[in-house]
Formats: C-alpha cells, structure tokens, sequence
C-alpha cells in the first residue's frame, strides 16, 4: 500500500483462454485497486498470441466497475500466424526453446522489430504527460497503430469463449478445486 496518487496508470495483462488473467482479474476486484484506480486514467497494455479482444471486453468492464476511465489500449501480438503459435507458443513454454522451428515456424513471441517500434507509444505517453494531456483523459496514443484487430478472430473467439463456459462448467460438476477427479 502507498500514499502515491498517480496522473496515468499503464495496466498490463496477460491473456488466459481469451479472458484477463487470474492475477490482474484479482487484483482489479481488491480494495486497493478501487482506491488508485477511481477517476484514473488507464491505458492496458498486452502482449499475447492473436486472440484479445474478449479479454479486452472483460477487462474494460472490470475498470469501470473501480471507476477508472481507460483511455487507449496497446496491443503487441506474436509474430505468427494461429497455426504456428498454437506450436510455438507450447514449445517455447515448455522447453523455453523460443526460435525458429524447422525454418518452417517463426521465432516464438512478439518480433524484436515490433517490441522496437513499441517506443513510439512511450514517447507519446511521456509528451502527454509532461503537457498534462493525460488529465483530458482521451486517448495518448490515437494514430500510433497501437491496436489491429484482425476481425475473422472475433467470431473465433466468441465461439471459444463460450465453449470454455461450458467446460468450466462441466469440470466443476466432476469435484471440486483441489479433488483427484
């Protein structure tokens, strides 16, 4: 805990089965979340495969439920298209091999080029924070690509997301956390 109130704050996130993970979704119902983040200006920032937009759904609707206002999103993507992250995302977890596979499969992860070129949204953050821009609480980095929403994954990921429900709901009704069933 800390006496700080920040101007702007940079949220970011993983993405698990197409929703906020646990640890950011935890943190965004605690108490302190409500206290520093109530009135706020946020810009979320995420790195993943392809698939966020639900993520981001759910995730906008955490923070104005703590009474933040979100501002801008950020999101930096793997390299490869699904087919190949669906192996190279599972490879580079499990052994931490993260290049390229048989000349075949890009290297794993976001491309060095892209995480470069990410430069230009701290730049725009550090301006509009030193002119104060962040207070109008609009959008930091409007024009900066800083979002590609690749709209054929969208039903993809609305038909996952439900799929995942239901077998969520179905591994519930086996036992409970923490059962050997």
């Amino acid at each position: 805990d800390d006496d700080n109130d920040y101007d702007l704050v940079i949220l970011p996130y993983q993405v698990w089965f197409l929703s906020p993970s646990l640890p950011i979704t935890a943190f965004l119902k605690s108490d302190y979340a409500k206290r520093k983040l109530k009135g706020k200006p946020v810009i979320t920032l995420i790195g993943c495969r392809n698939m966020w937009v639900m993520a981001q759904e759910k995730l906008k609707q955490m923070l104005s439920d703590v009474e933040a206002k979100l501002i801008d999103n950020i999101v930096l993507i793997d390299q490869g298209n699904s087919f190949a992250t669906f192996v190279t995302t599972p490879r580079w977890m499990l052994t931490g091999k993260r290049d390229s596979l048989w000349g075949i499969f890009p290297e794993a992860g976001i491309s060095k080029q892209d995480i470069k070129e990410a430069s230009r949204f701290g730049k725009a953050i550090s301006h509009a924070l030193a002119n104060d821009e962040e207070k109008k609480q609009e959008s930091i980095c409007h024009g900066l690509n800083a979002v590609i929403i690749d709209e054929k994954l969208i039903k993809s990921e609305q038909i996952a997301t439900k799929s995942f429900m239901i077998w969520g709901k179905l591994i519930r009704k086996v036992g409970k956390q923490g059962d050997p069933k």
